[in-house]
């Protein structure tokens, strides 16, 4: 039952650094857009 909890936190943590880099990647294309 504990390691449920384990698992969550390892499958979040992964997933919302992908989130931030994908937000990240997402602003930059915008702005180069803006930009030309």
């Amino acid at each position: 039952m504990y390691s449920f909890g384990n698992i969550e936190t390892y499958l979040v943590k992964p997933f919302a650094t992908l989130n931030t880099l994908i937000s990240a990647v997402f602003f930059v294309n915008c702005a180069t857009t803006l930009r030309t």
